[in-house]
């Protein structure tokens, strides 16, 4: 019977890819969330002429806007969780899983404070 190279829950190489995949997991919104905003920025610069910053800080004190845009951000783990379960990775794409899901959380808190505003 082959267990595979990293059988054993307890093993180092366990908690390095675990931790490794939750660090990308978390990250990667943060990266492409300035990306989202400029890519709706470069759309609304045909209506209006305000600049980046203002546009962001618009962005960021909508609650409705902001969790719309944290949402399409998190598309980007689905990207990461396909590669790293393409290369066999299991942990790394774990950790990006729970990543995910603590994104999905914060949504649904937005949507839910949204609501009640």
């Amino acid at each position: 019977m082959n267990l595979g190279r990293n059988w054993k829950v307890g093993s180092p190489t366990h908690k390095i890819k675990k931790n490794k995949g939750m660090l990308l997991g978390a990250l990667l919104p943060l990266v492409i969330l300035p990306l989202v905003i400029y890519v709706f920025y470069l759309d609304s610069t045909r209506r209006i002429d305000v600049g980046f910053q203002q546009y962001f800080m618009k962005i960021v004190q909508n609650i409705h806007n902001f969790s719309n845009v944290i949402s399409l951000s998190v598309l980007g783990n689905l990207v990461l969780f396909s590669l790293l379960l393409r290369r066999n990775n299991e942990w790394a794409a774990r950790g990006v899983l729970i990543s995910t899901l603590c994104y999905v959380v914060l949504v649904f808190v937005l949507k839910f404070f949204e609501g009640n505003i």
